[in-house]
């Protein structure tokens, strides 16, 4: 007799791709939300007259190391 317990399921590398593909999509936004948020900070308050994007570089970092933080925090929770 066969045991349903044993066999492997079909879902479960189905269900894997579309949560790792999703972390492009999640690190993309994050990225954005950052670049959004330090152009405002730029115009609102102007560090350089040049027009240097200090804000913006600095929100986009800071945002993409939060999105690794989490993809990776993510990964290794699973195993």
């Amino acid at each position: 007799m066969i045991n349903k317990e044993n066999q492997p399921s079909k879902k479960k590398p189905f269900n894997n791709y579309i949560k790792y593909s999703t972390a492009g999509f999640q690190m993309l936004a994050a990225i954005l939300i950052g670049y959004f948020l330090g152009a405002w900070l730029d115009r609102k308050f102007p560090l350089t007259d040049a027009g240097t994007p200090i804000f913006t570089a600095i929100s986009c970092l800071i945002f993409a190391g939060i999105a690794m933080y989490l993809f990776i925090r993510q990964v290794t929770r699973e195993k």
